[in-house]
């Protein structure tokens, strides 16, 4: 092998993890540079590098799932039958008519940012509700598999149509609501609040550099495991945070004509929007987390 006379000519060879001084054993109590080497080097376990190396190519079982989910025609036969996990009581929030948009799809995504500072003014009811719907609503047209006809979920694609994410807010200034947790329900577009629970964003988002006194709320998404396990095995995991990242990003477009901005936050704590929401932590986990509020 040849020397190098000029270290520019290695570009991409060179870089933080070039320099390896992963032998102490408390390697890992230093920063996430260490923590890496100290992954790689097997001296630490990784959740995150032993998921991606481990996850190479699909499974005769899963050809052998997704081969029957597709033959029973079982996805379209659970959708046809989703509304029914929605209440419909005195304690359900109708949110008012969704408006429609003028802006230019082009003019979102050019304005498109993350948001950690609001405005002192409320979100408002009619804002919240276009906010939803366009993002994670139903659409109105129908799709029909095999004579099972099903609502086409369009405006967040699903592996599988699915669905194995359920979103819920945390309401704090939004105005004619009351602050509370709610679960969103796209078939009748409302909120059904989980009563008895009291939220804190300051404990949800501990260290975050966000304006939580201002903010408007926050939205917790939740991933169950046992609407896509037995179909895609493992590729769960991929399927179900493409659908979230599909959710959130909808949700960022589309704060711009309804005047709110939002953050993606990954860094919240788990157990307690948990145990907020009732999960169980096996199957039901909350995955990821967004801000949200008044634009300034």
């Amino acid at each position: 092998m040849g020397t190098v006379e000029d270290l520019t000519e290695l570009r991409a060879y060179v870089n933080r993890h070039s320099v390896r001084s992963a032998a102490a054993p408390n390697a890992v109590n230093s920063t996430n540079d260490r923590y890496y080497e100290a992954a790689l080097d097997g001296l630490t376990p990784s959740p995150a590098v032993s998921y991606l190396l481990n996850l190479t190519d699909m499974t005769l079982k899963d050809y052998r799932s997704i081969g029957a989910y597709n033959a029973m025609n079982i996805a379209a036969s659970i959708a046809a039958n989703r509304a029914m996990e929605e209440i419909e009581n005195s304690l359900t929030v109708h949110l008012p008519e969704p408006r429609s948009f003028r802006t230019r799809l082009s003019r979102a995504i050019d304005e498109r940012r993350s948001v950690r500072t609001f405005a002192d003014s409320l979100v408002s009811a009619s804002a919240l509700s276009s906010w939803i719907f366009w993002s994670l609503g139903l659409t109105t047209r129908q799709q029909t598999f095999r004579d099972v006809r099903v609502p086409a979920r369009a405006y967040a694609a699903s592996g599988g149509g699915l669905y194995p994410i359920t979103t819920w807010f945390l309401i704090d200034r939004v105005s004619d609501m009351s602050c509370g947790v709610y679960r969103y329900q796209p078939y009748s577009h409302t909120l059904y609040p989980r009563l008895g629970e009291e939220h804190d964003l300051e404990t949800l988002f501990p260290g975050g550099a966000f304006d939580l006194a201002h903010a408007g709320g926050a939205v917790l998404y939740e991933l169950d495991l046992d609407r896509v396990l037995m179909k895609y095995g493992d590729l769960s995991l991929l399927t179900g945070l493409v659908e979230l990242g599909n959710m959130t990003h909808s949700l960022e477009l589309n704060g711009l004509p309804c005047g709110i901005g939002s953050c993606q936050v990954a860094g919240f704590d788990k157990a307690y929007a948990q145990d907020l929401l009732g999960l169980d932590g096996v199957n039901s986990h909350v995955v990821f987390t967004q801000v949200f509020g008044r634009r300034g």
